[in-house]
């Protein structure tokens, strides 16, 4: 994640965390939450007028706002973290066209967290209060040790009770390539369920190689972390251990499996090349920002000291950026 984009979050949540607190504090009513109320709706629409969701989530102790991990360490943002992880619901979705009386609504469910908790009860709680833009997000996902098995979480993570519909409109979508539901993808119960369906439908391994692959484009294309890496690769994994598996039981198994060995294989392999593009582009912003921060200090050096000479040749001798090299002319 970028910084400016990792700084915006950190202020909206800021943002929220202040308006949660003096809320709690004055009432909706009160002078001071009244003036907070335009400001916090500007930053999030920041967001949400470009046709995209703002997505808040609490995992455990982490803290994600549209799938980007975030270090929170101010008790404010903290305390409001807090109160979303006691609805244990796995995360708010708000939509494009959230509005002020929504996010009096917000406010109101979160400083409900202590006596309300699971999807169904905040669904009927923002019925009543007419929040449509706000969608409480029941599946979600644990991050796991090597070796350790993704588990159900009571309601958070509650894949039988999904319905037949999201299970058959997200199948429905992949096979057209289309990837709608951000938080589905990301949990391996329910691929593996999907998965199990489609092999029965699909005709050739061909065909669900097509779909192995929109799965893995869209895991990989979205990492932009060491966090997102683990999980997703973690989630790959498990897919192509269940896919196996359940191949067992096709005619002429021996090609289906080779099929899908060979584009895990070719997945695993597109994940890997992310990892180093990461790497690399870290490393090249810090050897940029130093090479910087050389012609700067190169300055002060009056140009016909030997000092001055010495140093550009060494400089010549490491190799300079492409974006110095006129610096250095």
């Amino acid at each position: 994640m970028d910084a400016d984009k990792k700084q915006s979050y950190l202020n909206l949540l800021r943002k929220l965390s202040m308006l949660l607190y003096n809320t709690k504090l004055y009432g909706l009513d009160h002078h001071v939450v009244k003036a907070q109320l335009p400001e916090v709706i500007s930053e999030i629409e920041k967001i949400t007028l470009k046709n995209n969701s703002l997505i808040l989530s609490a995992q455990g102790n982490l803290t994600f706002i549209n799938g980007e991990e975030l270090e929170v360490r101010d008790g404010l943002s903290k305390n409001f973290m807090s109160d979303l992880a006691k609805l244990k619901i796995g995360s708010l979705d708000l939509e494009p066209g959230f509005t002020l009386n929504e996010l009096d609504a917000l406010m109101l469910l979160l400083i409900s967290s202590a006596n309300l908790a699971g999807v169904e009860q905040a669904k009927a709680f923002l019925v009543e209060h007419h929040a449509k833009h706000i969608i409480p997000v029941f599946a979600s996902y644990k991050m796991v040790q090597e070796n350790e098995q993704i588990i159900k979480e009571g309601e958070v993570v509650n894949i039988d009770q999904m319905s037949p519909e999201a299970a058959k409109s997200f199948s429905s979508d992949l096979q057209y390539g289309v990837i709608k539901d951000k938080t589905l993808v990301h949990n391996p119960l329910f691929l593996c369920g999907v998965f199990n369906d489609l092999i029965q439908t699909i005709n050739t391994p061909e065909d669900l190689l097509k779909v192995i692959w929109v799965i893995g484009e869209y895991l990989i294309d979205e990492i932009s972390t060491a966090t997102e890496m683990e999980v997703n690769r973690k989630v790959l994994e498990q897919l192509k251990v269940h896919l196996l598996a359940q191949l067992e039981q096709k005619e002429n198994k021996e090609k289906w499996k080779e099929t899908t060995e060979k584009s895990f294989e070719k997945i695993i392999a597109a994940l890997q090349l992310k990892k180093f593009i990461l790497l690399y582009k870290k490393h090249k912003n810090q050897i940029e920002a130093v090479s910087k921060k050389t012609c700067s200090l190169l300055q002060h050096i009056p140009e016909d000291s030997k000092l001055y000479q010495k140093t550009k040749e060494e400089l010549k001798k490491i190799g300079i950026p492409e974006i110095d090299k006129n610096m250095f002319a």
